[in-house]
């Protein structure tokens, strides 16, 4: 029998893609993952040949829980979507623990530092001592979590994103490509950190900040 987890992704865009590329590094030393299939409301949508199982709704996904092998990951997050598909997330009542996380083999994580589930890791992320990551977070390549840092839920690192020691990022706050936040900085929920951006101040909840340095951004 096999040991391997089928893993379904909800929502097929470019976050999925990058966390497949991922799973396939992580198989080439474990073949911990099968990536099964994907939900996506695009009917026609293809992602990498994969299985496509229907739209995200409970409906669809329902049958699917019912194997304890299946598990999910949500990849429907971008600053353009914001908060705004979280009552979907909550409509489909999948437990927590059946949403998997994903840690590139190049990753280094400190023995201390606590994550959460359905979240990703990608390669050489470096995630420091007594780091907190809540649930359904993105650290894509090359990031940096400092020490005693604290990541809400929802939460979006790109790339060459670096986080100081005990920085807290209040849930879906996003830190752009190359930005950086100096350490005891508090970001507001929901929050946007401009690419290249430096932050030397608290951000408020719901402002996009840009610059060097990082001052709020009126669209």
């Amino acid at each position: 029998m096999s040991s391997q987890k089928n893993l379904y992704f909800l929502g097929a865009g470019g976050n999925a893609s990058v966390v497949a590329s991922t799973i396939n590094d992580i198989n080439l030393i474990s073949n911990e993952w099968n990536i099964a299939g994907f939900f996506d409301d695009n009917t026609s949508c293809i992602f990498d040949n994969f299985l496509h199982c229907g739209p995200v709704d409970a409906d669809a996904i329902s049958p699917f829980l019912e194997d304890p092998s299946n598990y999910f990951y949500w990849s429907l997050m971008s600053v353009k979507i914001g908060k705004n598909l979280l009552p979907k997330l909550d409509s489909l009542n999948i437990p927590i623990s059946r949403f998997a996380t994903i840690i590139h083999p190049s990753a280094v994580i400190s023995s201390t530092a606590k994550i959460g589930f359905g979240v990703s890791i990608h390669p050489f992320v470096s995630i420091g001592p007594d780091v907190m990551l809540g649930n359904h977070i993105h650290c894509f390549a090359q990031s940096f979590v400092g020490h005693g840092a604290n990541i809400g839920s929802f939460s979006y690192l790109a790339n060459n994103a670096s986080v100081g020691a005990r920085v807290h990022l209040n849930e879906g706050s996003y830190v752009g490509t190359n930005a950086a936040i100096r350490e005891n900085i508090i970001v507001g929920h929901w929050s946007i950190i401009g690419m290249g951006s430096v932050v030397l101040n608290h951000v408020s909840p719901e402002t996009t900040v840009i610059g060097v340095p990082a001052k709020p951004f009126n669209k």
